[in-house]
């Protein structure tokens, strides 16, 4: 792990995570924790750096050069506009080390999200800071032959569509 704990008292049973990490599940412990919370968090900080490691990833600056506008407009608009993406769930995030970083499989060549993103993420459920959407687009499942719905996305987008409706949407019999 790349600094992710900055203190560990031996005589208690509290660990403080970096700031970066916020937004997997409130990882501060209190002293009632058990040992198994502590390695199911210490998984899925590892899970996080693993992707972040693995995948490709742009800041905000590096989203809107990727849309080819000018450097000067890119570095005034970057922030605000895609944050609106994001807020309107035409794009998706992740908060990483104090910075929202995108998954560039997302984007269609000339930089703008491919508008079926949308609606996948309508799909799916609210995720303030990003990751539990993230680890569903890295995973891989049944419903895409084994694939993530990352990897499926580019080429097929309507099955990665249909995987989210059959993950996260209830049939009218699951009542």
């Amino acid at each position: 792990m790349i600094g992710v704990c900055r203190s560990a008292r031996s005589n208690s049973n509290r660990v403080d995570v970096d700031p970066y990490l916020e937004g997997i599940a409130a990882v501060k412990f209190i002293s009632h924790s058990n040992g198994d919370e502590r390695r199911a968090t210490v998984r899925s900080i590892e899970h996080v750096e693993r992707l972040i490691k693995n995948e490709k990833w742009l800041t905000a600056t590096e989203v809107a050069r990727l849309m080819h506008l000018p450097k000067h407009v890119a570095d005034e608009i970057n922030y605000e506009t895609i944050n609106n993406m994001k807020q309107d769930r035409r794009l998706f995030g992740v908060k990483y080390r104090g910075e929202v970083l995108y998954p560039l499989f997302q984007f269609a060549e000339n930089g703008s999200p491919k508008f079926e993103m949308a609606m996948v993420l309508s799909i799916l459920p609210r995720d303030e800071y990003g990751w539990a959407t993230a680890f569903w687009f890295f995973q891989s499942t049944a419903l895409l032959d084994g694939k993530s719905p990352a990897n499926v996305y580019v080429q097929d987008a309507v099955a990665v569509i249909r995987a989210a409706r059959s993950d996260f949407v209830r049939q009218d019999s699951e009542f």
